[in-house]
């Protein structure tokens, strides 16, 4: 019995042994002469550069692959199912078949990241998306159509996860929330700017070269993309320790050893296998509830690939319909913003997912009962802010 209880004494005092420090690894010899208050300039000096060459390419990019993946909302608006003579269902099909395409591609592509350089891969796929956005415009019927979307979401799905394994090689963990606050708000930012293109190319390209404004649409936002993922390479790093013209050799040097330097001392001690983890995970409920949350959250957004044609509920033209479409996003980017800052000064996340969830839901609920345009467009800022 005495055993039993010095026993269960061990097990409860382990469970509140809190670990130690982590360790400090010794600075590389190109770095030793560095101390206190040079170090951390040197620091500042190579986080400001990732976030002057690295963030903005990034962000850039990722505007383009949300442009790309939702301008056929607006297409539709410009009259892309009268010209290939589809039906609401088969408009539907189309944008589903391309998150069958995103999800395929994204874990693979992962493992493939690895092995080659980020910047020319990130590049290809950017490229290669911005094709076959192009290819958009000269599909005559609903099968070609379908195929375009399809292999839209093949090339589209790599860029996210890639983009996410590469910041992570080169910020800290702490840096990493307030950038992919940023990056995520591109998101926002490309719908507002789609529908202010698509406005400009539906009001002085309809007709030319005998082309329907919407083959236009897809024809000049797919060539930009091209043009920007060639534009973009130079400033996408690979790895620490990989040269490039806008980092100093320091810089390299210290980029890979402050994030070796961060998970110094940290051993994974558990003994069991990958397959025992795995089971630990699908038996914790919080990843259910986190699912459940994210598909919910993913279903109410669909609304996107609706939103010019609500908007055009509203009986205006087809341009001013498009101008209507920006300001909720424009507003929805500066909400995002402060949220997701705010909630990493304050260390806090549940209050910061739920709040704005209860003004989505409110929002929803005030575009459902309340028919008046002025009243409309405030309620769909609201709804799209979150």
């Amino acid at each position: 019995m005495d055993g039993i209880t010095q026993s269960k004494q061990d097990v409860e005092t382990v469970e509140f042994v809190k670990p130690g420090p982590l360790q400090q690894l010794p600075l590389p010899r190109e770095l030793a002469h560095l101390e206190g208050e040079g170090l951390v300039e040197l620091e500042r000096g190579l986080v400001r550069r990732l976030d002057s060459c690295l963030l903005p390419a990034v962000v850039i990019l990722f505007l383009m692959n949300i442009l790309d993946r939702n301008n056929i909302a607006n297409a539709k608006i410009a009259g892309l199912p009268d010209t290939l003579g589809i039906s609401n269902t088969q408009y539907n099909t189309c944008l589903m078949i391309f998150y069958v395409g995103y999800i395929i591609t994204q874990i693979p592509s992962n493992l493939i990241i690895t092995k080659v350089r980020p910047s020319l891969y990130i590049g290809f796929v950017t490229a290669a998306w911005g094709i076959v956005s192009m290819c958009q415009a000269f599909t005559r019927n609903f099968t070609g159509l379908l195929v375009c979307r399809l292999v839209l979401g093949l090339v589209e799905g790599p860029f996210l996860p890639g983009v996410f394994f590469l910041m992570s090689c080169w910020y800290k963990r702490s840096e990493l929330p307030p950038r992919i606050a940023l990056l995520y708000g591109a998101n926002m930012l490309a719908s507002a700017f789609g529908g202010l293109i698509a406005a400009g190319i539906v009001a002085r390209m309809e007709g030319k070269l005998g082309r329907p404004a919407w083959e236009w649409l897809f024809i000049i936002e797919g060539s930009m993309t091209i043009a920007i993922a060639l534009l973009v390479i130079p400033f996408i790093p690979d790895y620490p320790g990989t040269k490039r013209w806008w980092l100093q050799d320091d810089h390299q040097i210290l980029a890979d050893w402050r994030l070796q330097n961060e998970n110094a001392g940290l051993v994974d001690d558990d003994p069991q296998s990958l397959v025992w983890g795995l089971k630990q995970a699908f038996l914790d409920p919080k990843l259910y509830m986190f699912v459940i949350l994210q598909m919910a959250l993913i279903t109410a957004q669909s609304f996107n690939n609706f939103f010019p044609s609500i908007v055009g509920t509203l009986g205006y033209d087809d341009t001013i319909t498009l101008l209507l479409t920006a300001p909720p996003y424009a507003f929805a980017f500066i909400c995002s913003l402060i949220i997701s800052f705010h909630a990493a000064r304050k260390q806090e996340r549940g209050y910061h997912i739920a709040i704005p969830l209860a003004f989505a839901l409110l929002g929803n609920l005030l575009v459902r009962i309340i028919s008046s345009g002025f009243l409309s467009q405030g309620h769909q800022r609201l709804t799209a802010s979150v």
